[in-house]
């Protein structure tokens, strides 16, 4: 089905508006991710209300590879990428438009362009040079997460791995620019439903953040040795805070895996008010088997 490039805004329209609502803001622009020849960029785009502004209101990732995508990637891939960056920041915040789609009419005129053929060995494996490496990969999400590197882990781990459930492409350095974009649309929704918690966590020291990530482990253990005490009265008595959070942890994975109804069922439980440590264990015990 076709497209008209004329219902896309230029990055350069939504700039525009961005200027106009706030003259003295900021926008920033970093090299985050790089091929070993240069060919291939990762750039991170991040948007400030105002100049001082130490947090940004938005930021957007773009992937270009010279030579592919379009006539501009030819000589000046970097400077392309920077612009589809800036794009997606501004559309990642509000500038992208009631009536407008998301992409900008510069990301679409890639997908108007002819794909050249892949040249696939007999054997099935990909050329020799690969469009972008798992390195390249981890210092985007790393800059992605802003340096917070339990958080970039865990972003990372789970992106990929959904990717390869997608494309059943598990090298990443096969990856074509389809499985590349695929990759990058899953961090942006993985860091988008996770941002109270990144919020929270950014300017702590690393140590801070290591202390908080711990202590999840700690309340997991302290609700194993709680799930080996033998029956009796204890499972009549009210439900405790460490079982409280620990049903919290269990459920929050659940929901990632996309087990909404066991989520919505741990968070029933706990608003009740009249949960006991009998239920609580063995709510506990059904989300362990449901994630095992």
């Amino acid at each position: 089905m076709g497209f008209n490039i004329d219902n896309y805004e230029l990055v350069e329209d939504r700039l525009k508006k961005f200027w106009a609502d706030y003259p003295n803001g900021r926008v920033n622009t970093d090299v985050v991710g790089k091929s070993d020849d240069g060919t291939m960029v990762i750039v991170k785009a991040e948007l400030f209300t105002d100049i001082d502004s130490k947090i940004p209101v938005s930021s957007g990732l773009a992937q270009e590879t010279k030579g592919v995508g379009g006539f501009a990637n030819n000589e000046a891939w970097l400077e392309n990428c920077e612009s589809s960056a800036i794009g997606r920041a501004l559309a990642n915040w509000k500038y992208q438009g009631s009536k407008k789609p998301r992409p900008t009419q510069e990301e679409m005129k890639k997908v108007q362009q002819p794909k050249k053929k892949q040249v696939v060995q007999e054997s099935g494996k990909s050329p020799s040079k690969p469009i972008i490496t798992e390195l390249a990969l981890k210092k985007m999400v790393m800059s992605r997460c802003n340096d917070d590197k339990t958080f970039a882990s865990k972003c990372y781990k789970q992106c990929v791995e959904r990717t390869i459930i997608k494309t059943n492409i598990e090298n990443v350095e096969q990856w074509t620019q389809e499985t590349i974009k695929i990759f990058e649309d899953l961090v942006d929704i993985y860091i988008d439903k996770h941002k109270d918690t990144f919020e929270e966590r950014t300017g702590n020291a690393p140590i801070v953040n290591k202390i908080i990530e711990n202590l999840g482990e700690v309340e997991e253990k302290k609700e194993e040795e709680v799930a080996d005490i033998p029956d009796g009265p204890w499972k009549l008595k009210k439900i405790s805070d460490g079982q409280i959070s620990f049903i919290n942890t269990l459920s929050g994975q659940a929901k990632d895996e996309g087990l909404d109804d066991l989520y919505e069922e741990a968070k029933k439980l706990i608003a009740s008010g009249e949960a006991t440590q009998g239920d609580a264990s063995a709510m506990i015990d059904k989300l362990k088997d449901a994630l095992s």
